[in-house]
């Protein structure tokens, strides 16, 4: 794997290949952010962005070749741009903590500013929300329950808050892993084991919670997606951290992630919990201590 990153950075016009064809699946997406990542974190934040222009032209070339929606190109490469920002102070700071903090405080601060823009985000997402249903309509897949659609929609602003935030975790994660591979300095399991959201974060995320529980509406529930993720953070954490404590080896961690799999309903909510207790109370220091 070594040998395949540094092949990669020994040129630019590798990095900016390797990070189109990335770019092009859901699935690999996060890896092409990751590319990007690695590159300002090894090499420079200005080699980064200037990679992620050229790609991201590329982008909006192939998209017009194909077919595409052009804006898909530009929306890419503001995900890139906040990746590799979020890299520029891991570099500078060596806090990787601090990162995912910055990253968690801008979440909540959008969710608050998009509650405040959009009365009403049922009426704006509805056709966004019957667009992306309408193929597995079309397939006799699924039902269009107004009501259901109503519902997602109005959650809109929620997810995609969460769903940027979800990728510029796993793209910063995945190339600070892939940084310390070539440094053979490797830091990230240390790091991510004694995150913490913090208090800034953490209070206004706690009072994002509970405005969601004794408030009525599609802003409070979007708050609750929100500051639920950047506690469920947290609470992977305080998992990782237990089971690097216990000797158990990836056993534990393998049955947790099943769990969020198959059991999303009774796993997610007990992770946001130990997020949200260990912010405040140190669960994982009271719980690492006694063993």
């Amino acid at each position: 794997m070594r040998d395949t990153l540094i092949w990669a950075l020994a040129a630019r016009w590798r990095v900016v290949l390797l990070s189109v064809i990335l770019a092009v699946s859901h699935l690999t997406a996060p890896l092409a952010s990751a590319l990007l990542v690695l590159c300002a974190l090894a090499q420079s934040p200005r080699v980064a962005i200037l990679s992620a222009g050229i790609a991201g032209g590329l982008l909006a070339l192939l998209a017009i070749i194909i077919g595409e929606p052009v804006w898909s190109a530009p929306a890419t490469l503001i995900g890139w741009a906040l990746a590799i920002g979020m890299a520029t102070l891991v570099r500078r700071s060596g806090s990787l903590n601090l990162a995912l903090q910055l990253g968690s405080l801008v979440a909540l601060l959008s969710i608050v500013v998009w509650n405040m823009l959009l009365r009403d985000p049922g009426s704006v997402f509805e056709s966004l929300v019957m667009g992306l249903l309408q193929p597995l309509i079309s397939q006799g897949k699924l039902q269009a329950d107004p009501a259901v659609v109503r519902q997602i929609a109005e959650l809109m602003p929620g997810i995609m808050v969460v769903s940027i935030l979800a990728t510029l975790v796993i793209s910063l994660s995945i190339g600070r892993y892939w940084h310390g591979l070539l440094t053979g300095q490797q830091k990230f399991a240390t790091e991510f084991r004694e995150y913490r959201l913090g208090r800034i974060a953490g209070l206004i995320a706690t009072a994002g919670l509970l405005a969601g529980f004794l408030l009525d509406g599609p802003g409070a529930a979007n708050l609750v997606v929100v500051a639920g993720a950047v506690f469920f953070v947290q609470g992977l954490a305080v998992a990782h951290a237990l089971v690097k404590k216990s000797g158990l080896g990836f056993m534990p961690l393998m049955v947790l992630y099943a769990a969020m799999v198959f059991a999303a309903q009774l796993a997610i909510p007990l992770v946001l919990a130990a997020g949200l207790v260990d912010n405040w109370l140190d669960l994982r220091g009271k719980l690492i201590s006694r063993k």
